[in-house]
């Protein structure tokens, strides 16, 4: 009889972008943070399960268990009560691999973001009004990077090809890019997965298992360090662009009701800034702005919507094909009326957010000028904020399922974005938002110099 092992690991999650974990509630924002007893953030295991399932896919049924109805086998089916029908029997098959929620110990710290439905002209609509949706104007509760949260899987199974397929899972989810929460194909919720291994024979070191508990802080102080493989292949296609600012960037939040002409839209126009921790001794849970000046404890970001707003729009433009476009970056039709279904797809392209580094920030004081009179518009002077000349990453994954055809339109999209054709954010007409491409991968293969041209060669090997 062969050796009854139990294996624990644990799965740190250090978070690389904000993170949304709703909780249903709003009493802070429109989403609020979930919230364990302690006040601190968690992510559920039920969320941990779910992400680390999807990536498996289907033929990994045996690491998470299932529930299906049997109805072609004869011996599992069964008379029902009234002696008439067959009655299909549930078949079920539970998970060997148990999750606990990851929790934090560290200081966290939660921000409020806001986002805005903008029509063609990026102009932002109002609720109130023929083409405006409910809730194009909402704000959210994110946790900031940095955070760090600690999970505990454990697996109770006599059987090492089990262990080993969790394992891989695990390499391939890394290699993927993992991510928690809402808004991930916009850059939010990505983490860095680290794993430590315990192991213990049960049939040898009974005790020892009994004494240990997985929970506690320097319970794997003695245990190595597990190596994710990095031979596992990904089912993405994976672009990273290191991206050099031409002028200035305006990404803008706002604060006034969108449509209310008794208040202004934009007030003062400060940076969306992703703030950074400071080491004090703030309590876990800190509520900090992400809406700053740009200094040394935040920077400016450009989100993940905002970088796919600009990318679809260009990409609509080339492909003038709506199914094509809905496919690769997603689509939600809120039904209105009886009897009728929301329908949604998934983006099948990925944004993640760009931290801008290295920038100088400036405010700058405007006026509007009425084209006729000259003379100063009533209510129209703006203070904002821009950051120029910084440098800052995009990476982006797509699905491999996306069609060829729809590829080149995206390499397309980024050539023009060299080019300076597209600009992203806010006072885009008067030349902010432009950048160059100062180096390009695909897949980790270099393209150089940046052109199409080579995007579609490289990208040909690729796919």
């Amino acid at each position: 009889m062969s050796d009854r092992i139990h294996s624990y690991y644990r799965l740190d999650f250090e978070l690389l972008s904000p993170l949304i974990i709703g909780c249903g509630k709003n009493k802070n924002t429109d989403n609020d943070v979930l919230l364990g007893s302690d006040d601190k953030p968690y992510i559920p295991a039920t969320s941990i399960a779910g992400v680390l399932r999807h990536i498996a896919g289907n033929e990994e049924n045996e690491l998470f268990g299932y529930i299906k109805q049997s109805g072609n086998d004869h011996d599992l089916a069964e008379k029902d009560d009234a002696g008439g029908s067959d009655k299909k029997k549930p078949v079920f098959a539970e998970s060997p691999v148990i999750f606990s929620d990851a929790v934090t110990r560290d200081k966290t710290y939660i921000t409020e973001r806001d986002s805005i439905s903008l029509d063609e002209y990026k102009v932002a609509k109002d609720n109130r009004i023929e083409g405006g949706k409910a809730g194009a104007k909402f704000n959210f509760e994110v946790v900031q990077p940095g955070a760090m949260f600690t999970a505990i899987a454990e697996i109770d199974k006599n059987n090492a090809d089990l262990a080993a397929r969790f394992e891989e899972l695990l390499s391939k989810a890394n290699a993927e890019g993992l991510c928690f929460g809402a808004k991930t194909t916009r850059g939010l919720g990505s983490v860095k997965l680290t794993v430590y291994k315990k192991s213990f024979n049960l049939e040898k070191e009974l005790d020892t298992w009994l004494d240990f508990d997985p929970f506690e802080k320097n319970s794997f102080t003695d245990s190595d360090l597990f190596e994710l493989s990095s031979a596992v292949s990904s089912d993405k296609l994976v672009i990273d662009l290191k991206l050099k600012q031409v002028g200035g960037l305006s990404i803008r939040w706002y604060t006034g009701e969108v449509g209310d002409k008794d208040k202004p839209q934009v007030k003062n126009s400060p940076l969306l800034v992703r703030a950074k921790p400071v080491e004090d001794e703030a309590f876990s849970g800190e509520y900090i702005s992400d809406y700053d000046t740009p200094s040394e404890s935040s920077l400016p970001v450009i989100p993940g919507t905002s970088w796919a707003g600009a990318f679809r729009h260009r990409f609509s433009e080339l492909v003038n094909d709506e199914c094509i476009v809905n496919t690769v970056f997603g689509f939600v039709d809120n039904a209105v009326g009886k009897d009728k279904v929301d329908k949604a797809i998934k983006s099948k392209i990925c944004f993640s957010e760009t931290v801008i580094h290295n920038g100088t920030p400036k405010t700058l004081t405007r006026i509007a000028v009425d084209r006729f009179s000259g003379a100063v518009k009533d209510r129209a002077l703006l203070t904002e904020q821009s950051v120029f000349y910084g440098k800052g990453d995009l990476v982006i994954r797509i699905d491999k399922g996306v069609e060829r055809k729809a590829l080149y339109a995206l390499m397309a999209v980024v050539a023009d974005l060299h080019n300076g054709y597209l600009a992203v954010g806010g006072e885009t007409a008067i030349g902010r938002g432009m950048f160059t491409i100062e180096g390009m991968k695909i897949n980790g293969r270099s393209v150089s110099p940046v052109c199409f041209d080579n995007m579609k060669e490289v990208l040909n090997a690729c796919v």
